[in-house]
């Protein structure tokens, strides 16, 4: 388990949401907000992803015609 980040979630989003929808780059990004690049860099990895999956990345299992349909991040247990 990795450690916790002393940077709140919104904060991280934010921050990548900048550098996504501004054009600006990842180190001028990172230099005004006062974060390392890498650090930075990673948090735009994290959104790119989370915006590829998009709203049909669901946790819980829910109804479609035919049956149930299963998100990726549904526990076993519920499958």
């Amino acid at each position: 388990m990795g450690r916790r980040s002393k940077y709140p979630e919104e904060f991280r989003q934010r921050a990548a949401q900048l550098v996504l929808d501004s054009r600006r780059s990842v180190r001028d990004v990172a230099g005004e907000l006062g974060v390392n690049h890498e650090t930075l860099r990673n948090w735009v990895a994290a959104e790119r992803r989370q915006r590829a999956e998009g709203p049909a990345a669901l946790s819980e299992p829910f109804p479609v015609a035919g049956g149930w349909q299963v998100g990726p991040d549904t526990p076993t247990s519920a499958r």
